[in-house]
Formats: structure tokens, C-alpha cells, sequence
């Protein structure tokens, strides 16, 4: 059944622990799942994986500056 949405196919069975795990292996590994996405689902996809990866980026970049600031703090003079 084709909904406005879009669809799922592969291994989606219909379940709401499906679609939590779409969503969350989708956030965390830029949508690298055993589920397909048609339609305008895959906007949705989309943007979770983008997300994501700001989320990593902006992690990596907030530890390496509080990591330098510590560096130059403890620097002797």
C-alpha cells in the first residue's frame, strides 16, 4: 500500500521496533540498514543522517577546542 509519505521495503515488517531502528541505525551510520525508503520517506532519511553527522562533527570539534584550551592552560610560560 503507497502511502503520501512513501514506503518501506527489504526487511521492514510493519513494527514500531522497525521503524525505531530505521531511525536510529539512519542517525548513527548515515542510513546503512536492511530497510529501503521510497518516496518522500526519504527526505526524512535524509535529514536524519545529516543530523547525525552534524552531531559527530560538532562533537569532534567542541572535545579538540576544550583539548587545546586545556593544552595552552597548562603550558608553562
Amino acid at each position: 500500500m503507497a502511502c503520501w509519505f512513501g514506503t518501506f521495503s527489504g526487511a521492514y515488517t510493519g513494527s514500531v521496533a522497525d521503524l525505531i531502528y530505521f531511525s536510529g541505525m539512519t542517525f548513527v551510520t548515515l542510513g546503512f540498514t536492511q530497510m529501503e525508503t521510497s518516496g518522500s520517506i526519504r527526505l526524512v532519511a535524509m535529514m536524519q543522517s545529516l543530523g547525525g553527522f552534524m552531531i559527530l562533527t560538532w562533537s569532534a570539534t567542541f572535545i579538540y577546542s576544550v583539548w587545546q584550551d586545556s593544552v595552552k592552560r597548562h603550558q608553562p610560560d
